[in-house]
């Protein structure tokens, strides 16, 4: 069992992942229609959004593990279920992965600023 300390470390922690997702969806949404790969951008943001989505998935069963209260390890369970039924992606991680690195390689350097040349 967790004590509130890591309770509270786990739930800072998710806090900043969904951070991170927001400020980094924001950002490719600016420069989404400007921009020379924006398939590439959109396969960014799908790896992104899975590979946060699973370390949140994972903190929340942590942290249901953690929680004693009956009300709220039922909250956390009804997340849990939702996020799980939402994990079945439409797309290969793995392809959308190869097609990042491919652009960066092709290019030789970070593709992704605001203003590529």
């Amino acid at each position: 069992m967790l004590n509130e300390q890591q309770i509270g470390e786990l739930l800072s922690d998710l806090i900043i992942d969904c951070f991170v997702l927001h400020c980094s969806l924001s950002r490719i949404s600016q420069i989404l229609d400007h921009h020379r790969y924006p398939a590439i951008l959109v396969a960014l943001a799908r790896v992104l959004m899975t590979d946060k989505m699973e370390e949140i998935l994972k903190k929340s069963f942590l942290i249901q593990k953690g929680i004693t209260l009956e009300k709220d390890k039922k909250t956390i369970s009804n997340f849990i279920r939702q996020c799980e039924k939402n994990m079945h992606l439409p797309y290969n991680l793995f392809k959308l992965k190869r097609e990042i690195v491919q652009t960066v390689l092709k290019e030789q350097r970070y593709p992704f600023e605001l203003n590529p040349l």
